[in-house]
This record gives C-alpha cells, sequence and structure tokens, in this order.
C-alpha cells in the first residue's frame, strides 16, 4: 500500500511516500512567498526514485487548511492534476485534526488559528483525538465566544490552548485564570508532515475523510468570514 502526504498550507512545504505505513522518502522545504515549484519537484523526485506512477498510489493525503490562502490553492490545484486521471481516493484533513493529532498526549485541547479580526477558527477536543471525535464543529468566531462557549462543557482550568489563536489571545486567558502552562508555546502549533502522513494512512485504513479528487475543497478562513458575515460576495 502506497499513500503520498502532501502539505503547503504554511510557510512549510513537505512530501512523504509511506509503504504499509513506513516511511520510504520525506522531504520539506521553508517556501514564505511560492510553493509551487518546490512541491511539483519534489513529489516528482519521490514518485521517480521509487519507480512509480500515479495510479500505482493507493490513496493521496492531503491537508486542506485553514491556513496560507496561496499555500491551499497551490496544494488542492496540484493534487487535482496529479490526481485527474485516475480513481484514487484523496484523504482530507483539516489543520486542526492535524495539530490535535500531533498533540493527542494532551486533553482538553482547545486548537485556534488565528483568523484576524479578532476571530479564530477553533475546535475542541474534549478526550485525547480521536478520529471520529464531533466535540465542538469547526467554526471561525471571535475568541471570546469560543471562549464563553467551552465554559459551559468543561472546567477551562483543566483545557490546554493550542495555535496562533491562543497565542495572540494570552493575555485575555490569563485574565480568566488559565494557567501558563496551559497556553502552550507556538512551536507546537507547527504542523509536521510526518504526522499528516500518519494520519493519511489511519484514515484510509479506516474509510474515514475520504473523497475523490471532485470533492477536494479548500478550508479558507476569509470564506469562513465573509459567510458568517452574510455576505455573499467574493
Amino acid at each position: 500500500m502506497y499513500i503520498l502526504a502532501l502539505d503547503t498550507t504554511s510557510s512549510q512545504g513537505g512530501v512523504v511516500l509511506l509503504k504499509d505505513n513506513e516511511v520510504l522518502e520525506a522531504n520539506s522545504w521553508q517556501a514564505f512567498s511560492n510553493h509551487s515549484a518546490a512541491l511539483a519537484f519534489n513529489t516528482h523526485q519521490i514518485l521517480e526514485k521509487f519507480k512509480l506512477k500515479v495510479n500505482d498510489l493507493d490513496a493521496i493525503g492531503v491537508c486542506t487548511g485553514p491556513g496560507s490562502y496561496t499555500g491551499i490553492r497551490v496544494v488542492l490545484s496540484f493534487v487535482k492534476g496529479l490526481a485527474a486521471l485516475s480513481s484514487i481516493p484523496i484523504v482530507r484533513l483539516s489543520s486542526l485534526d492535524l495539530l490535535a493529532y500531533q498533540n493527542r498526549d494532551l486533553s482538553p485541547l482547545a486548537v485556534c488559528l488565528d483568523a484576524r479580526n479578532a476571530e479564530v477558527y477553533a475546535k475542541f477536543f474534549e478526550k485525547n483525538f480521536q478520529l471520529t471525535q464531533k466535540d465542538i464543529q469547526e467554526s471561525c468566531l471571535s475568541f471570546k465566544d469560543f471562549f464563553v462557549a467551552l465554559e459551559s462543557k468543561i472546567s477551562l482550568s483543566e483545557v490546554f490552548w493550542l495555535g496562533s489563536g491562543a497565542i495572540a489571545n494570552a493575555y485575555f486567558l490569563r485574565e480568566q485564570g488559565v494557567q501558563e502552562n496551559k497556553i502552550l508555546p507556538l512551536e507546537k502549533s507547527q504542523l509536521d508532515i510526518l504526522s499528516l502522513a500518519q494520519l493519511s494512512f489511519e484514515c484510509y485504513q479506516q474509510k474515514l475523510f475520504l473523497g475523490s479528487v471532485l470533492e477536494l475543497q479548500g478550508n479558507y478562513l476569509r470564506d469562513f468570514r465573509v459567510r458568517d458575515k452574510g455576505n455573499t460576495s467574493p
């Protein structure tokens, strides 16, 4: 079983090839402007090294955001082009689920990514990360609204706060009595391409978050803000 995992939703991009849950090759790079060339080069290099064609892959795992608007478009366009003429299933994973997976030893966990305009893209994991967990759906809202929504659900003194949105609102959290050790450092919220590959493998095995390339869509923060304000203009 071969699975290719791809991510360009942040400043760090990466490609990983798995065979039966074993890492055959993992390449990563920093690209602060455009991931396109590095993504294409590293993907084709890996496939050529192992003498694989796209149709030899059992699945492609991709992080769909939220994250860099341009980065999301790059990886989605690339995957659509790569798999356009095949029936390869696509494992579509959210940045929030991936961050929770990377920090699955911590619970309860509130993952918050800064969406600007005093908003966060957030999801709450009451227990250690589980693929089928649906405690609170992903949503884009003000950080204070997210905080209030959790107050009725759990003792907030127990919650770990993760992500750029939590860091941006650290002063507010301290004012509410959240201990410093519950606000996780920013390096904990860096997406890890190896974790994306591992989670893609687990999802493929359990037939979760699978879809065709035609169903592939990005989680664009701007889209959520526009919808929340009732504005349908582009």
